[in-house]
């Protein structure tokens, strides 16, 4: 029988630069909410083998019955490409975007281009062909309420290329204080979560607003209701700078 397994994507804590809150505080936090997994995803700029096996650590000692916390981490590669490496528990001294890719899956994780809108000429086929999937909903990028419309195209055309890829939403969150929605919702026949549920299982991303279920990527009307959002949003956010 199936299990939905709720959880949420790109967190930093503050074993990021700009992260505010403890691993122990981010655990108890989202399993306060009803996550069943929270995916941190540090920046990797930060880190050396010590502060990776402290990362790992903290993860495995504030995971319980209620929700596991998944160590990861963010690298800053060449060509503006960020990497998401979830569910590494090594680091990698590359800024080679392709390197990173192989390393993440090599290490048992899985990589995924974070925010991808603005450097989408950038995702080579060689790149596409070694990572597992791109972000096509970014809270602070695209926005919280919705995803962008140019996001979803990008995915939607890649994936005629390339049908394994997966589509996950990031939060990017760095303080619990700016949390919002914007759950990944995993259908699969495992009752916890494990990092091949992203592949083998069935994924949904939720917000408050706005949800992204399986097959509806690539409806047109869909594509349409985004960019007229799109457009009174950004008439918004201009009336607003004018107050």
């Amino acid at each position: 029988m199936q299990q939905e397994i709720k959880g949420y994507i790109h967190v930093h804590s503050n074993y990021s630069f700009d992260g505010k809150n403890s691993v122990k505080e981010l655990a108890e936090f989202f399993a306060a909410k009803g996550y069943e997994f929270v995916c941190l995803t540090e920046h990797a700029d930060d880190f050396d083998d010590f502060k990776m096996a402290s990362l790992v650590n903290d993860c495995k000692k504030y995971s319980d019955k209620y929700i596991t916390v998944v160590p990861g981490l963010e690298y800053r590669c060449n060509d503006l490409v960020h990497l998401l490496g979830i569910g590494v528990t090594e680091l990698c001294g590359s800024d080679d975007p392709i390197e990173v890719s192989r390393h993440i899956k090599q290490n048992g994780g899985v990589a995924i281009v974070a925010h991808p809108r603005g450097y989408e000429k950038n995702l080579t086929p060689t790149l596409i062909n070694v990572i597992d999937g791109l972000e096509i909903w970014s809270g602070p990028k695209d926005s919280r309420f919705f995803p962008h419309w140019e996001s979803l195209l990008t995915f939607k055309n890649l994936k005629r290329i390339y049908p394994s890829l997966i589509g996950l939403g990031g939060a990017d969150l760095h303080t619990i204080e700016a949390y919002f929605p914007l759950d990944t919702i995993i259908k699969t026949n495992s009752e916890a979560f494990s990092s091949s549920g992203f592949s083998n299982g069935v994924l949904s991303i939720k917000g408050a607003y706005w949800n992204l279920l399986p097959g509806s990527i690539s409806s047109f009307q869909r594509e349409l209701t985004l960019k007229v959002l799109r457009i009174a949003l950004n008439m918004a956010k201009r009336f607003m700078h004018r107050i």
